[in-house]
């Protein structure tokens, strides 16, 4: 009974595992595609030259686009990794007994947690990450910062407005 318990347990986990793997993949590739189309627009290419940089671009990317679609990939599936106060709440689920049955995964629902209130409410103005980039960060990340911070904003407005009307 222990045998297939153990083998019924390990397919699920390996199975999540190959989804996060597949969709990582994804994410990747298509940050990829995306920095090949911006850097063919800034230097101007157009037509044919455009296609053939764009396709070559994508079929061996450069060191730094590789590093940064593996960094946006991370972030799109919820598995950055984890800060030092994040690490030590891992550990103590980890290290007491009976407590890892009962939070089996706490990685990915942190994550999804501090993205949400860091990139989805008002609160992630008051994070080290908001200030890092708004004062050193480059033109693409400030840019991706107001735009997820001005869809959250605009999603709450609405959401409360729905609510305040009774609509939902």
């Amino acid at each position: 009974f222990i045998d297939y318990a153990g083998w019924f347990i390990n397919t699920f986990t390996k199975a999540l595992d190959a989804e996060d793997t597949f969709f990582k993949v994804l994410a990747q590739r298509y940050d990829i595609k995306k920095q090949a189309i911006r850097s063919a627009k800034e230097r101007g290419l157009t037509g044919q030259k455009y296609q053939n940089y764009v396709a070559e671009f994508i079929a061996d990317p450069p060191e730094e686009a590789l590093l940064k679609s593996q960094k946006e990939a991370t972030y799109i599936t919820f598995q950055e990794e984890l800060g030092q106060t994040a690490k030590s709440g891992q550990k103590v689920i980890n290290n007491t007994p009976g407590l890892k049955y009962m939070v089996p995964f706490f990685k990915t629902p942190y994550n999804i947690a501090r993205v949400t209130f860091r990139d989805g409410t008002p609160l992630g103005l008051f994070s080290e990450e908001f200030r890092r980039v708004l004062f050193h960060g480059t033109r693409d990340e400030k840019s991706k910062l107001f735009a997820r911070q001005g869809s959250a904003l605009a999603l709450m407005t609405w959401a409360f407005t729905m609510a305040e009307d009774e609509i939902i």
